[in-house]
């Protein structure tokens, strides 16, 4: 019996075993009947009735003579009777069915195979040979040169110093940054994430109302801290993968299944991004769940995670008022608190603070001003 096949019923258990037993007991009577003598039979046993030893013979024969005669006439003229002709067209092999397909260009690759080059060509682009250090170096000075003489055209023409380091402000050749304070934390029946707002350049407030709380299934979000490129990229890869895990599932996926395809992109490209995720949401598996993924990869569940460049100001705080089974109007104020106490001690943090309740009814958002953040004593 191969695996998986189902145990059989008794009925048909019973049915084999009486047919074994039967087909011994007959052949044992045609034993019987076909060597001992007529005389023992008779005599000895008392059998006065019983058949002619010839039967005995002549049955097998005719049956293997039956056998015979359908095995070499008459299948052979059913089979010819049923083959159609060598010029039918049913004859005919469909030979490009049997060939491998070419993959269509532009179409959707496998779940497991997309590269992270498809969907970032400019940013995760790799060379067959890696550029040495002299060749990096010489191509850090152009782009400085090049950015340079961008930013003192117009100057000059004003008769303007173009020695002058007031021409290039650091924001200017700086990454797009989310600078950040995030934050998710459990409770009974779901998880709060919490950010602040404010993206950099530099020293530069590019954005002073970021969302920096990203949705990745309908009951799973991530808070990202990092580049903001490299953020987006990669929440959007996950969104992607996902999705097609979804379909396969026919449910929704699992938060610990969201955060293991952050790790493996953090980590197969730590060297090229600078991203750190919380992955924060709620399944029917396990509830409400927080992971973390900072740089390098790393993946680890906490009931408590926070991120960040605002993170290194709060860690007290979190811990002194941080207790294990808090419920949800206690969470939403325990993260409300520590980001804005983040938000007023980090110089890349700052703006709006964003809130998500994620539970098994969804997530329920939240925005509190800048006008509206607690106070606390700023000595």
């Amino acid at each position: 019996m191969s695996e998986r096949t189902p145990a059989p019923y008794g009925p048909r258990s019973v049915y084999g075993y009486a047919m074994y037993i039967g087909s011994n007991m007959l052949l044992l009577l045609y034993l019987v009947w076909a060597f001992i003598p007529d005389e023992f039979l008779h005599e000895k046993l008392g059998l006065t009735y019983w058949p002619s030893k010839y039967w005995a013979v002549a049955l097998p024969i005719w049956i293997l003579t039956a056998i015979a005669v359908f095995a070499f006439a008459i299948y052979p003229a059913i089979n010819m009777t049923l083959t159609p002709d060598i010029d039918d067209i049913r004859t005919i092999t469909d030979e490009y069915c049997l060939k491998k397909k070419k993959r269509i260009h532009g179409g959707i690759p496998p779940v497991s195979d997309i590269p992270i080059t498809e969907v970032a060509p400019p940013v995760f682009a790799t060379f067959e040979e890696p550029p040495s250090t002299q060749e990096r170096f010489a191509d850090v000075i152009l782009q400085y040169k090049l950015l340079t003489m961008a930013n003192v055209a117009g100057p000059m023409m004003a008769g303007a110093n173009p020695m002058s380091d007031s021409l290039v402000p650091d924001w200017a050749h700086a990454e797009h940054s989310t600078g950040t304070s995030i934050m998710a934390c459990e409770f009974e029946g779901g998880v709060v994430i919490g950010a602040d707002s404010r993206s950099t350049t530099g020293a530069y407030v590019a954005n002073r109302v970021a969302d920096k709380l990203t949705k990745v299934t309908d009951y799973i979000y991530c808070c990202r801290s990092g580049s903001s490129a490299d953020t987006q990229a990669i929440s959007d890869i996950v969104n992607y993968h996902l999705g097609f895990h979804r379909m396969e599932l026919g449910m929704e996926p699992r938060v610990e299944t969201a955060a293991n395809v952050f790790r493996e992109l953090c980590y197969n490209y730590r060297d090229s991004l600078m991203a750190g995720i919380l992955v924060a949401g709620w399944d029917s598996v396990k509830g409400g769940q927080v992971y973390s993924v900072p740089l390098g990869g790393m993946c680890l569940r906490q009931p408590i995670s926070i991120g960040g460049s605002g993170s290194s100001y709060v860690y007290g705080y979190v811990d002194a008022n941080y207790k294990p089974g808090m419920t949800k109007d206690q969470t939403i104020e325990l993260v409300t608190n520590t980001l804005a106490l983040a938000m007023s001690r980090d110089g890349s943090s700052g703006g709006v603070i964003r809130l998500g309740v994620i539970t098994d009814k969804g997530i329920e958002r939240k925005v509190i001003l800048g006008n509206q953040l607690p106070k606390f004593y700023e000595g």
